[in-house]
């Protein structure tokens, strides 16, 4: 965390080509973009977002973020702008406790150096910082399964892309309940088979 007009997180991680094409796609849709964290139910339709400020302009994304824990909820609009090409590009906020998101890309050896910043008005809540970190960890997650080749990688892609980024977080959850219990089912009725044959082959 640094200090300067406002206070500044970052955090950075090395792309492989096919991981950094995909952040660049993802950084384009503000939705997709916060929809990474597990936290935050993003909730976007056609005009203002229900009780959004009056005072919030039009023209631009909106919606509303429905933190799971520790705020309340925020009514956003963003509007985006670049710098120096493809280098550097920035989401700029209303209505939500952050001011700016940023992401430099810079070649690296082959690879990609991502950095992303996001900039206060003020200090953050460490709860916030928490809800962001989250946020990064899910993001790196998913630009690695484009880093990867394999059936199961490109299979799992299909399911973020049109299952996972699409649910809110209590979804999710009860997503990954449900495959846990058909897993375990799935091993008790594998164990129950093992009894049976060894119980009839003696």
């Amino acid at each position: 965390m640094t200090e300067g007009k406002g206070f500044f997180w970052s955090v950075a991680a090395l792309l492989r080509p096919p991981g950094a094409e995909k952040a660049a796609q993802v950084w384009k849709d503000p939705v997709v973009f916060l929809r990474f964290s597990p936290y935050w139910e993003v909730q976007v339709g056609e005009g203002p977002a229900p009780a959004r400020p009056t005072n919030l302009p039009y023209g631009r994304p909106t919606g509303r973020i429905v933190p799971y824990a520790d705020f309340e909820p925020w009514d956003f609009s963003a509007s985006s702008s670049e710098r120096g090409s493809e280098v550097e590009a920035a989401w700029t906020w209303e209505g939500v406790p952050w001011r700016r998101v940023l992401l430099r890309a810079e070649p690296r050896g082959g690879e990609t150096a991502l950095t992303v910043t996001v900039e206060f008005p003020e200090e953050p809540d460490a709860a916030l910082l928490l809800h962001w970190q989250a946020w990064f960890r899910s993001l790196r997650e998913y630009l690695r399964l484009y880093e990867r080749g394999g059936v199961w990688n490109r299979l799992w892609r299909v399911v973020m892309e049109r299952l996972w980024l699409t649910m809110t977080p209590s979804q999710r959850q009860q997503a990954v309940l449900i495959l846990k219990i058909t897993a375990l089912e799935f091993v008790l009725f594998l164990a129950a088979v093992v009894i049976f044959l060894i119980a009839w082959r003696g």
